[in-house]
């Protein structure tokens, strides 16, 4: 008989983007899948691959306390009613929603996958701080929990987990990312005309929007030597979330050029020479797998999740965080010398061939589950 593996993750386009493959992958090895997720505009995509789709509507970004039993008692109706062999719990929300939700629930294996720490440890401010506790606290009590395993994706994070929190390394598992498509993000011969320098992220504080738009004034304050674009939209339900507003008003002064969420990044990432990225911290950012894997060269801060993947003076270089000086020295450098982003492209596309391909990360994952 079929075992069920219950996917529970924010949401639809987050699951298309980073984990139907894996998906794909279990139904491949004869298990059912089951997702769990706010449902948008991608529940025919899901559904054409044989997974059965539940609308999980948790309300993201409520700071009230009712909301989140409410929360966590919707969850544990649908895990009830599907009665799961295996559970995946995906990002930080659903992975706590989960872990309270299943207690006293029998169930063969619960994977609980950290894919980063994000604002909730960048934050700053009281509520932030208090959060942290909060979090820390929780984390450290479900992960114990008998049938919870821990999935992590970066070795910061694996050191947060089993030496700050003290969880034992045997129910502790580290796999990096979610996996590229190796055949569908390849290189092309770079696009003749003004430079492009990229930040394919969310528009939010922590991902260093303002930090690229202060580079793109340093690299382009002489004259302008190329154009920065922002690939990403803001998420009003994130209190890191850059106004609207603010992104337009970058956009008409010139600052940048923000062309919002992009459906197809292979021809974003492709149209690109440069990826700079000054994000705060990160679990393992596939934006950046998929440019190595398209062979753009990275500059970045040298921070949790992003050394995993930028590998200094080989794939791109990595600052100090915070020195946004030094990063626009960086960029400089590399629209200067293209013989210099060819070599750092190719290592970048080698590393990700070699270690980050959706074909590893599927293998890491059925070692698991079985």
């Amino acid at each position: 008989m079929s075992k069920t593996i219950l996917f529970l993750v924010s949401e639809d386009w987050v699951f298309v983007s980073h984990r139907l493959h894996l998906a794909k992958y279990a139904i491949a090895n004869q298990y059912k899948v089951t997702l769990a997720c706010n449902v948008s505009t991608f529940d025919k995509v899901i559904e054409r691959e044989g997974i059965q789709l539940l609308n999980w509507q948790i309300k993201r970004g409520s700071k009230n306390p009712i909301t989140f039993v409410e929360n966590v008692l919707k969850t544990r109706r649908i895990i009830r009613e599907c009665e799961p062999d295996i559970i995946m719990a995906v990002a930080l929300k659903p992975v706590i929603l989960t872990g309270f939700a299943k207690i006293s629930l029998r169930l063969e294996k619960c994977f609980l996958c950290v894919t980063g720490l994000g604002s909730v440890f960048t934050g700053r401010g009281l509520f932030f701080l208090i959060l942290r506790v909060f979090v820390r606290l929780v984390l450290s009590f479900i992960i114990r929990q008998k049938d919870n395993e821990l999935v992590v994706q970066n070795t910061d994070d694996e050191a947060f987990f089993c030496d700050d929190l003290k969880i034992p390394r045997a129910k502790t598992h580290l796999i990096k990312g979610a996996g590229v498509d190796v055949d569908r993000f390849c290189p092309v011969a770079e696009n003749n005309g003004m430079p492009i320098v990229s930040l394919p992220a969310r528009a939010l504080r922590d991902k260093g929007i303002v930090e690229f738009v202060k580079v793109a004034g340093m690299v382009n304050k002489k004259e302008k030597k190329a154009f920065f674009q922002l690939i990403g939209a803001p998420d009003p339900s994130n209190p890191n979330s850059i106004s609207l507003p603010q992104l337009e008003k970058w956009h008409e002064q010139g600052f940048i050029d923000w062309v919002g969420h992009q459906s197809d990044m292979i021809s974003a990432i492709r149209a690109t020479h440069i990826i700079c990225f000054p994000s705060y911290r990160e679990g393992l950012p596939k934006a950046l797998l998929e440019a190595c894997a398209c062979g753009k060269p990275i500059v970045a801060f040298d921070v949790p999740g992003v050394r995993e993947i930028v590998h200094d003076q080989k794939n791109g270089y990595l600052v100090p965080f915070g020195d946004i000086v030094n990063m626009a020295r960086c960029v400089d450098r590399l629209l200067d010398d293209q013989p210099l982003r060819k070599n750092m492209g190719r290592a970048g596309r080698a590393m990700v061939e070699g270690e980050f391909s959706q074909t590893n990360v599927q293998d890491k994952f059925g070692k698991l589950w079985s």
